[in-house]
């Protein structure tokens, strides 16, 4: 029962493999085996970027160093989260989003993972878009000098 409330706080079906250590067995609840089998990262419930925007972050990392394509609702969830969330994410990913940056640009396939990102818009929503988001609240910011 614990296991499967733990599911719940999972961000892909592939990390949702249990292994039992007593009984040396392995669980899988949602066909991660299989997931993996077909490099797919698919992401457990449409919230799930809402949950946690680093999570969006973690999915291109994730895609990317593993050389794994998106599923269907990984996809859906990425597009509708830079498309609906540009300010949002902006301000809610700073330190997250320099730290996650960071652990990007230290891997080693890190030009799959930009490859990802620019392919799905995430430059321009986060930075374009929510630039424009930042003024048009009235919340502008004075230049240093």
């Amino acid at each position: 029962r614990a296991l499967k409330q733990d599911l719940k706080t999972r961000d892909f079906v592939i990390n949702s493999l249990y292994y039992d250590f007593e009984e040396k067995k392995v669980y899988d609840f949602c066909r991660a085996v299989e997931d993996i089998y077909r490099k797919r990262l698919e992401v457990f419930h449409p919230s799930a970027f809402k949950d946690d925007s680093r999570r969006l972050l973690r999915t291109f990392r994730f895609a990317g160093s593993l050389e794994f394509e998106l599923g269907g609702q990984a996809k859906k969830c990425v597009s509708s989260f830079l498309k609906d969330s540009p300010f949002d994410l902006r301000r809610s990913l700073r330190l997250p989003l320099k730290m996650e940056m960071i652990k990007i640009i230290s891997k080693e396939k890190c030009f799959l993972i930009f490859d990802l990102l620019s392919k799905f818009g995430f430059f321009e929503s986060v930075f374009r878009k929510g630039r424009a988001a930042w003024y048009s609240n009235g919340q502008k910011r004075k230049r240093r000098s």
